[in-house]
């Protein structure tokens, strides 16, 4: 399978993972998930899933309906950011995304999982980098 970037380069994906569980709180959603090399983010849902699953996003509460919008099956509450989220401009999506397509960016991150700290890392090999700097 041939996938469109938004660098205008294709990229060859040679399997899939299916029926991978996504968590959302306290309920797990399956999807279909195509490996790409990816900075920054850790998984892209695309129109076909959200629909799918009848996901209406609703930006300004940060919050996703699965289900009827009256009725809904469940909401996730995303988290807000500690930190500035980065933004890219719209005249760049706009020249990244194709005539008439729809885009979507999710940037995830676990806040479960501490980072670590610069004291936690081993040192492998001790360099004298005298002279060099």
């Amino acid at each position: 399978m041939s996938i469109s970037t938004p660098m205008k380069s294709n990229v060859i994906i040679d399997h899939e993972f299916l029926d991978c569980p996504l968590r959302f709180d306290d309920r797990i959603l399956l999807a279909n998930l195509l490996p790409l090399d990816m900075l920054d983010f850790d998984l892209i849902l695309g129109m076909d899933w959200l629909t799918s699953h009848r996901a209406t996003i609703v930006c300004h509460e940060r919050k996703v309906i699965f289900g009827d919008l009256f009725k809904p099956e469940f909401v996730y509450f995303g988290s807000q950011p500690s930190r500035t989220i980065k933004i890219i401009s719209a005249l760049k999506a706009r020249t990244w995304l194709s005539p008439g397509c729809a885009g979507f960016i999710v940037s995830i991150k676990d806040t479960s999982i501490e980072s670590p700290s610069i004291d936690s890392i081993r040192i492998v090999l001790k360099l004298d980098l005298r002279g060099w700097l």
